[in-house]
Protein backbone atom coordinates (compact mmCIF):
# COMPACT_ATOMS: atom_id res chain seq x y z
CA UNK A 1 0.00 0.00 0.00
CA UNK A 2 1.17 3.40 -1.32
CA UNK A 3 0.81 6.64 0.99
CA UNK A 4 -0.06 9.08 -1.54
CA UNK A 5 0.66 12.89 0.21
CA UNK A 6 -2.30 14.72 0.44
CA UNK A 7 -2.94 18.12 -1.84
CA UNK A 8 -2.13 20.85 0.29
CA UNK A 9 -5.53 23.21 0.58
CA UNK A 10 -4.76 26.45 -1.36
CA UNK A 11 -5.75 30.06 0.22
CA UNK A 12 -6.62 32.67 -1.50
CA UNK A 13 -7.50 36.31 -0.72
CA UNK A 14 -10.63 35.55 -1.46
CA UNK A 15 -11.66 32.64 0.30
CA UNK A 16 -9.93 34.46 3.53
CA UNK A 17 -11.95 37.78 2.37
CA UNK A 18 -15.04 35.79 2.78
CA UNK A 19 -14.51 33.75 6.06
CA UNK A 20 -13.02 36.89 7.97
CA UNK A 21 -15.95 37.28 9.71
CA UNK A 22 -16.41 33.34 10.83
CA UNK A 23 -12.53 33.24 11.68
CA UNK A 24 -12.59 36.57 13.77
CA UNK A 25 -16.10 34.82 15.83
CA UNK A 26 -14.04 31.88 16.17
CA UNK A 27 -10.49 33.42 17.31
CA UNK A 28 -13.07 35.41 19.77
CA UNK A 29 -14.74 32.56 21.54
CA UNK A 30 -11.60 30.67 21.65
CA UNK A 31 -9.44 34.25 23.36
CA UNK A 32 -12.81 34.00 25.54
CA UNK A 33 -12.56 30.27 26.74
CA UNK A 34 -9.24 31.22 27.62
CA UNK A 35 -9.75 34.41 29.68
CA UNK A 36 -12.72 32.10 31.42
CA UNK A 37 -10.13 29.50 32.36
CA UNK A 38 -7.35 32.64 33.92
CA UNK A 39 -9.82 34.99 35.25
CA UNK A 40 -10.16 33.10 38.59
CA UNK A 41 -6.40 33.09 39.28
CA UNK A 42 -6.09 36.90 38.35
CA UNK A 43 -9.26 38.71 39.58
CA UNK A 44 -8.55 37.29 43.65
CA UNK A 45 -11.98 35.84 43.70
CA UNK A 46 -12.61 33.62 46.74
CA UNK A 47 -13.35 29.82 45.91
CA UNK A 48 -15.99 27.53 47.62
CA UNK A 49 -14.60 27.72 50.93
CA UNK A 50 -14.55 31.86 51.00
CA UNK A 51 -10.89 31.29 50.97
CA UNK A 52 -9.52 34.03 48.62
CA UNK A 53 -6.60 33.35 45.76
CA UNK A 54 -4.33 35.23 45.35
CA UNK A 55 -3.22 36.14 41.77
CA UNK A 56 -0.66 33.89 40.59
CA UNK A 57 1.88 35.83 39.01
CA UNK A 58 2.19 33.10 35.69
CA UNK A 59 -1.07 33.31 34.59
CA UNK A 60 -1.20 37.13 35.18
CA UNK A 61 0.82 37.62 32.28
CA UNK A 62 -1.04 34.88 29.85
CA UNK A 63 -4.26 36.88 31.04
CA UNK A 64 -2.45 40.75 30.11
CA UNK A 65 -1.48 38.77 26.57
CA UNK A 66 -5.03 37.80 26.00
CA UNK A 67 -6.72 41.39 26.69
CA UNK A 68 -4.31 42.29 24.32
CA UNK A 69 -5.56 40.18 21.91
CA UNK A 70 -9.30 40.34 22.45
CA UNK A 71 -8.88 44.48 22.71
CA UNK A 72 -7.09 44.12 18.89
CA UNK A 73 -9.93 41.51 18.03
CA UNK A 74 -12.58 44.65 19.01
CA UNK A 75 -10.58 46.95 17.29
CA UNK A 76 -10.34 49.45 20.28
CA UNK A 77 -7.21 49.89 19.80
CA UNK A 78 -8.01 51.94 16.91
CA UNK A 79 -9.05 55.43 17.19
CA UNK A 80 -11.94 56.75 16.69
CA UNK A 81 -13.99 59.16 14.36
CA UNK A 82 -14.22 62.17 16.00
CA UNK A 83 -17.59 63.82 17.08
CA UNK A 84 -18.33 66.56 14.33
CA UNK A 85 -20.45 68.07 17.02
CA UNK A 86 -17.40 68.62 19.28
CA UNK A 87 -14.82 69.64 16.77
CA UNK A 88 -17.18 72.18 15.35
CA UNK A 89 -16.93 73.81 19.16
CA UNK A 90 -13.86 76.17 20.19
CA UNK A 91 -11.61 74.28 22.89
CA UNK A 92 -12.98 76.94 25.55
CA UNK A 93 -16.55 75.54 24.89
CA UNK A 94 -15.94 71.96 25.51
CA UNK A 95 -13.26 72.59 28.35
CA UNK A 96 -16.82 74.91 29.78
CA UNK A 97 -19.03 71.50 29.32
CA UNK A 98 -16.69 69.08 30.28
CA UNK A 99 -16.43 71.24 33.92
CA UNK A 100 -20.12 71.49 34.14
CA UNK A 101 -20.18 67.19 33.40
CA UNK A 102 -17.59 67.04 36.22
CA UNK A 103 -19.30 69.13 38.53
CA UNK A 104 -22.90 67.29 37.87
CA UNK A 105 -21.13 64.19 38.94
CA UNK A 106 -19.44 65.92 42.11
CA UNK A 107 -23.08 66.88 42.97
CA UNK A 108 -24.41 63.33 42.49
CA UNK A 109 -21.42 61.88 44.50
CA UNK A 110 -21.89 63.86 47.52
CA UNK A 111 -25.65 63.44 47.85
Amino acid sequence: MELVPASQPRLDEEMIAENAPIIRAEVFRRYQEIWDALKPYVDGSSDEDGVVRRPDPRLVDSAIRVLAQLQKLWRLDTPSKPDPELSAQVPGEILAKVEAQLAELERRRVS
